[in-house]
């Protein structure tokens, strides 16, 4: 009888044992999980901030030295909820990140000063191809950015520079190019095709009015 009862006992504590150990590896699991993601989106928001400093290696420039105002977000968070507004150490720009049901991510830097400026940074699994064929990523690009319309506040700010975008052949990284014939002058660029990783790649595309 005292055998039966040690034996029942022992296999309660080997049952206890594997589940809390099993519970233990699921939360090392979405831990890690959580961790590598916010590790890919920090990786991705210095990549358009180092690209800030590049270009305005005068860090104490303020809002009140430059003609275009503070940046505000521009993502309605009804549409897209799953985004993030951040404001730079100027106090004048700013990086808005997206992360899509479908697993892409994008990245939206309001800079400029004389100019006001949106470069959109589309990091993608969907799609893949060598990034020096252009006219494939800037086909994918337009298709991107007309998904992303859907979810701007102001749907505009990028309408007629994306349907010029559509149009124009045989782009090359750092192309100005014009889509409207008012006072301001605004131009489409795209900037940059990258390889992230084998699977996954990035391409910014900026929207520039000016000068202001």
């Amino acid at each position: 009888m005292n055998r039966n009862f040690t034996s029942i006992i022992i296999i309660i504590l080997l049952t206890t044992i594997l589940g809390c150990k099993q519970a233990t590896n699921r939360d090392i699991g979405t831990s890690v999980k959580s961790v590598n993601l916010q590790k890919s989106t920090a990786d991705s928001v210095s990549i358009l901030s180092n690209d800030l400093a590049a270009e305005n290696p005068e860090t104490s420039i303020q809002s009140t030295d430059c003609t275009r105002g503070v940046a505000e977000s521009i993502i309605n968070k009804s549409v897209f909820p799953n985004s993030n507004f951040q404001l730079q150490k100027d106090s004048l720009t700013a990086i808005e990140t997206v992360d899509f049901d479908n697993g892409d991510k994008l990245l939206i830097r309001n800079w400029g000063c004389e100019y006001f400026v949106l470069t959109f940074r589309f990091e993608t699994t969907r799609f893949q191809s060598d990034t020096t064929d252009t006219n494939f990523w800037v086909e994918k690009a337009v298709q991107m950015l007309m998904e992303t319309e859907k979810g701007l506040q102001d749907p505009s700010v990028i309408k007629q520079g994306t349907q010029a975008l559509s149009r124009y052949k045989n782009i090359q990284i750092g192309d100005e190019m014009d889509y409207a014939g008012g006072d301001l002058r605004e131009f489409i660029t795209v900037d940059r095709i990258q390889k992230i990783t084998d699977k996954k790649y990035a391409i910014e595309i900026s929207f520039a009015t000016g000068p202001l």
